[in-house]
């Protein structure tokens, strides 16, 4: 009877705050929304690192990925090996700030190492590893996932024009939380069937604790457990994310929280292309969204095209326009040889099993 008292206020306390949310909000948006406010305002900053393991019938790996964030900017390095293995590969770094993606290959891969800076509005695939850490626990998967998805995630499954929602109370594990449960329409069900479920923790700041999608034992899992990292900051300190077939583990991330400190100062340099020290004239490849151009680092800044020495064979043309042209051209071909290198790498590295491909 206590419980039940306790979890009835509980619910009521949650809807009550919810309600200073958007009026247009639907009910179970609102409270989900308490989530993502929470991690926003109680972590503006911090640094991170997280394990994960990566387990599915292909292959089993670990990756490391040490973050720092601040707002909307965040630093990630991450390192990989095959379950087993007692050598790390890497570390690979992702940047991203107010202006540019960066991904710096290192030079664990065996070729030269090279730079890929990218305007931050372009989406490229490897953009999903320079995740926020904030959304741990907030969506299905592992790291990419993360990048991918980010912190609203499961609210694409509370679309009131695609769904009907519940609210109700429940325990997990027993601690007690707020059920959210939402019926798709038919016409927007899929392979995992037509009910989203998700259990808030009001004692952790509204957090998830648990969340299904799916349908006979077929869909996504997710569990998290919570700490407390200080000044009552309710943060995962592990999250099991699951997709199961015919109830049968087919693919398992578990992600366990080896540091964590939050709002500590970060300095601005440390989501900039010089906190990855680049060597001299170092080749880097900037995709500004329509074109592609070879720049170099002078191991702080990027130099712009004026500032690139002409190659020789172009020295005797006197259009300067058209040795820019060509040099651009020619730096094209030099990053294109380097993907090339690059894909035959990772290919020889995978057949060796050396280091696992995320």
């Amino acid at each position: 009877m206590i419980r039940a008292i306790y979890t009835i206020l509980i619910l009521a306390a949650g809807l009550g705050i919810s309600r200073s949310s958007d009026a247009d909000d639907t009910e179970c948006v609102q409270l989900l929304r308490r989530a993502i406010d929470y991690r926003t305002t109680k972590m503006s900053s911090g640094r991170v690192v997280i394990l994960e393991q990566s387990m599915h019938d292909v292959q089993n790996a670990e990756f490391l990925f040490t973050v720092t964030f601040d707002g909307n900017q965040r630093k990630v390095a991450r390192k990989s090996r095959l379950m087993g293995s007692t050598k790390w590969g890497g570390p690979n770094h992702f940047v991203l700030n107010d202006e540019h993606y960066i991904h710096d290959t290192g030079a664990h891969l065996g070729i030269r190492p090279s730079v890929e800076l990218v305007d931050s509005s372009h989406e490229p695939g490897s953009r999903r590893f320079a995740f926020d850490p904030r959304s741990l626990g907030m969506c299905f998967g592992g790291a990419s996932s993360m990048g991918r998805n980010g912190l609203d995630s499961f609210l694409q499954f509370f679309d009131e024009d695609k769904a009907e929602c519940q609210v109700s109370v429940s325990v997990v594990d027993g601690i007690d939380a707020i059920l959210l449960t939402s019926v798709l329409k038919s016409e927007s069900a899929n392979q995992h069937g037509r009910v989203f479920r998700v259990w808030l923790a009001p004692e952790f700041g509204h957090s998830i604790v648990a969340a299904e999608f799916a349908s006979d034992g077929n869909g996504h899992y997710l569990k998290a457990k919570y700490r407390d990292y200080g000044s009552g900051i309710w943060y995962p300190s592990k999250v099991v994310s699951e997709d199961r077939i015919s109830g049968a583990v087919r693919h398992q991330h578990v992600l366990t929280v080896e540091e964590a400190e939050f709002n500590k100062e970060v300095s601005s340099d440390a989501f900039q292309l010089r906190s990855l020290n680049p060597e001299a004239r170092r080749r880097t490849s900037i995709d500004a969204g329509d074109s592609d151009f070879a720049y170099e680092a002078d191991g702080a800044k990027m130099l712009d095209s004026e500032d690139l020495a002409i190659p020789p064979q172009l020295e005797d043309l006197d259009d300067k326009k058209f040795k820019g042209f060509l040099t651009r051209l020619l730096a094209r071909v030099s990053a294109l040889e380097k993907e090339v290198a690059d894909l035959r790498s990772r290919v020889s590295e995978r057949d060796t099993n050396l280091e696992p491909t995320p």
